[in-house]
């Protein structure tokens, strides 16, 4: 409204200050949303069922083939697993999505991984970013933390939802650094809860 009163007014310093109103409204949007889906998350009511990674990571993939600063990769054999479908394509995308966002590279590479272990399977986001420094490798999941500067549009929320979402299924995550050739966050997924 602010706005539309100030049409037609040549006013430079008033107009800088409207956009930064607006700008710092959507990212107060942003924030808010991103607190309300992590007060959301909760695993124990959610449907289990068996789901193909190898069907997951081509439907999630494919999602990004308009992107062609993205490539991202994996297996032609994965297992199937007893997961949510929609945490765990959350889990991913998060994930996905971050390796993205803060990538410093022409052509953003990402490689999805999946090993067997004896109890349980170790799933893998690896990308040539810019790394995280090994200081910071706990402190990225925590709720708020923005390992970067105040310009950047995240707030450290998902992160913590993915965290939230594996510790919930009695699963643990972590990431391992090559800073400054990229990080690779690997989670793991129970064969039985």
């Amino acid at each position: 409204m602010i706005e539309a009163e100030l049409e037609g007014i040549k006013n430079d310093s008033l107009k800088q200050y409207i956009e930064l109103l607006k700008l710092i409204n959507e990212q107060t949007r942003d924030m808010v949303n991103g607190i309300l889906d992590y007060s959301r998350t909760n695993f124990n009511n959610m449907h289990m069922e068996e789901i193909d990674l190898q069907s997951l990571c081509h439907q999630i993939a494919e999602e990004y083939t308009v992107n062609k600063r993205v490539n991202i990769t994996y297996p032609t054999k994965l297992p199937v697993v007893y997961y949510n479908s929609v945490a765990l394509k959350q889990i991913v995308a998060n994930l996905i999505n971050n390796a993205i966002k803060h990538n410093d590279k022409p052509m953003c590479a990402i490689e999805l991984q999946c090993i067997d272990k004896d109890d349980y399977f170790e799933f893998s986001i690896a990308d040539n970013g810019p790394g995280i420094p090994e200081e910071s490798s706990e402190k990225i999941f925590n709720l708020f933390e923005n390992l970067k500067n105040t310009k950047t549009d995240s707030y450290g929320i998902g992160l913590s939802i993915v965290k939230k979402l594996v510790t919930q299924a009695n699963g643990h995550i972590w990431v391992h650094n090559n800073v400054p050739q990229g990080a690779k966050f690997v989670f793991t997924i129970a064969k039985s809860l």
